[in-house]
């Protein structure tokens, strides 16, 4: 790594009472004790009051990193677009990584990241490939996103073009008060990469897998009525933009048959070979 590089980097995470500790545990190892290059500090918000277990670790790890562990407690649990803009407040790094409470970084994911954007000045948001693995620390199959801007359009008229968690943001991008639509919760991350590529933005996925991305027991499971409305409004929205009124809006159709459909068809759909032709996420 070169020192005279620009390596400031803030990590931003959430965490809510449903989460486990002992994940917790492991992601912030995974982001400091075994992180070939350190963050410059850790925000952390705290979505909600949480579990005894949780504010252990978290105490625990305060007590370690000291001012490098930046805790933000919420009164109320008010959902992940919001806690994720009042955290961003917090941050000073000249780059924001984006990290959930379940997964785990891979030692080398600032280090490539950083590296890439350092050489790379035009792009303003980067993800990489991620290895899903599941509860029984079983690996399951490596996702890779578009390389480029141009395939970052094509790709997402399907599914998105990054995996949220997997993320570094150059923090200029921060130009309103709020990075995350709170209208969209649970979809703020598409709703955020389409207005990214509207606006003419540069985005790049490098082939490294920089993230082991937890499959849960509950992944497979049909989403609610208004989650899926709202997602397909993003998606429905975020085409128009990008191509106006195309054959494309058929997606968003197909993947709101899909949250309806029967878990075990959701199931087979995200684990067999259709998943990878048809770009589901």
């Amino acid at each position: 790594m070169d020192k005279n590089l620009n390596n400031n980097i803030s990590v931003l995470m959430s965490v809510y009472y449903k989460e486990r500790h002992e994940y917790l545990q492991k992601a912030l190892e995974s982001i400091w004790d075994k992180q070939i290059l350190k963050p410059t500090e850790i925000i952390i918000v705290e979505d909600g009051p949480l579990t005894p277990d949780l504010y252990s670790v978290l105490s625990s790890w305060k007590k370690r990193l000291k001012d490098k562990l930046i805790r933000v407690p919420l009164d109320v649990n008010t959902g992940l677009a919001n806690a994720l803009n009042v955290g961003i407040k917090y941050c000073t790094g000249d780059y924001i990584a984006r990290m959930d409470s379940d997964d785990i970084s891979a030692s080398t994911r600032f280090e490539n990241q950083i590296n890439f954007l350092n050489t790379h000045k035009n792009i303003i948001l980067l993800g990489g490939s991620i290895q899903e693995f599941n509860n029984n620390s079983n690996n399951l199959k490596i996702r890779k996103y578009p390389a480029d801007t141009r395939s970052a359009r094509k790709y997402i008229v399907k599914a998105s073009p990054f995996a949220h968690p997997a993320v570094m943001i150059r923090k200029e991008l921060l130009s309103t008060d709020n990075l995350y639509s709170n209208e969209f919760n649970a979809n703020e991350d598409i709703e955020l990469w389409f207005r990214i590529l509207k606006g003419g933005y540069e985005v790049a996925n490098i082939s490294d897998v920089v993230l082991h991305f937890r499959v849960s027991d509950n992944f497979y499971q049909r989403r609610s009525k208004s989650k899926a409305i709202n997602e397909f409004k993003v998606f429905w929205n975020g085409i128009l933009d990008l191509y106006g009124f195309t054959w494309k809006l058929a997606y968003p159709f197909l993947r709101l048959v899909l949250r309806f459909s029967p878990i075990f068809i959701v199931k087979k759909l995200y684990t067999g070979k259709i998943r990878d032709y048809l770009n589901i996420h």
